[in-house]
């Protein structure tokens, strides 16, 4: 089981953020266009609801609920879960970092409010239970799933109990294996790094070497 809390975290609408969540290992949020709404950083509550309802925003103290989960509740060591739509799957990684502000690179020109993330694992959304799957469809932005379910789920995610793979295979797979069939794919656009044990996929690891581009740029290599 891993430690901390699970969080689905929407990339945009239709997700059309996930390429740079996965690009830049970050989740991010957007409300960059509300006036006044931009460093988070020592920002109370009653602030940003005042900023919310001068938009006016559609639900303003739920909006700033969810700021304030983004900014204080989400942890170094949670997990982040997004959904990537065109492939029908959801990435999963583990938060590194608190939350930052990044004016001058924000994600898709809108999302500014940022926490860092290691992605370890991508897996197909079919493949979930009805109800895993169902919470992957949530609107808002942010929400905390239920760690009895997605705990085990993303641990093996992790530690590569449970392979990653694109859904194209697992569908095909699913397929012929009848209708209920439990099917495990094996990895075909991953590797683990065996440094820091994730999974990653192929293009962050550089032609010849066995670890991550993440572990390289640790060690001080080029």
């Amino acid at each position: 089981m891993v430690d901390g809390r699970v969080w689905l975290v929407r990339a945009g609408s239709k997700g059309r953020f996930v390429g740079q969540f996965e690009a830049t290992g970050t989740v991010s949020i957007g409300w960059d266009d509300i006036e006044g709404l931009d460093d988070l950083t020592g920002l109370d509550g009653a602030r940003i609801l005042a900023l919310l309802e001068a938009k006016p925003a559609p639900n303003p103290k739920a909006e700033r609920a969810e700021i304030l989960a983004f900014r204080d509740k989400i942890a170094v060591g949670d997990v982040a879960v997004t959904v990537d739509p065109d492939d029908d799957v959801v990435l999963v990684g583990e938060i590194e970092g608190e939350y930052e502000w990044w004016p001058e690179a924000k994600v898709g020109g809108e999302h500014a409010h940022v926490r860092r993330v290691r992605w370890f694992g991508r897996y197909d959304r079919n493949l979930l239970t009805t109800e895993m799957k169902r919470a992957t469809g949530f609107r808002k932005t942010i929400r905390e799933l239920p760690i009895e379910e997605w705990g085990p789920f993303t641990q093996g995610t992790r530690d590569g109990s449970i392979a990653v793979a694109g859904p194209r295979w697992a569908r095909r797979a699913a397929g012929k294996a009848g209708k209920g069939a439990v099917v495990v794919p094996e990895p075909v656009t991953h590797r683990t790094c065996p440094e820091c044990k994730y999974q990653k996929l192929k293009a962050q690891f550089r032609p010849g070497s066995d670890r991550c581009v993440d572990c390289r740029d640790r060690a001080g290599e080029d």
